[in-house]
């Protein structure tokens, strides 16, 4: 079976800062497209035998959008320090719903 690597990322809008946005600014939201996107990969890497942590980590290498490299950067955090990964996406209940 082969595993699709492409960077996924989203058009870039216009920028007007230097900083990246907010986790849930207007401009850098996790919508339904990423949760998709986080949820079918996850799903294929975890399939295929990866970690959580290396399957995090994998997908935050090919993320573009400011919003989901922080959420995937927390929710690595979260489970390298030890936390299930059910109560790391509790932590963001406008991403992730209950």
């Amino acid at each position: 079976m082969a595993i699709s690597t492409q960077k996924y990322s989203q058009p870039e809008k216009s920028k007007s800062s230097s900083a990246a946005p907010p986790l849930f600014s207007r401009q850098g939201r996790v919508d339904a497209k990423d949760r998709r996107f986080f949820t079918e990969q996850m799903s294929l890497l975890l399939e295929t035998g990866s970690s959580m942590q290396a399957s995090l980590q994998a997908l935050q290498a090919q993320v573009s959008k400011p919003a989901m490299i922080e959420l995937l950067r927390q929710l690595t955090d979260d489970v390298q320090q030890g936390r299930q990964l059910s109560h790391a996406l509790a932590q963001h209940p406008d991403v992730f719903s209950q």
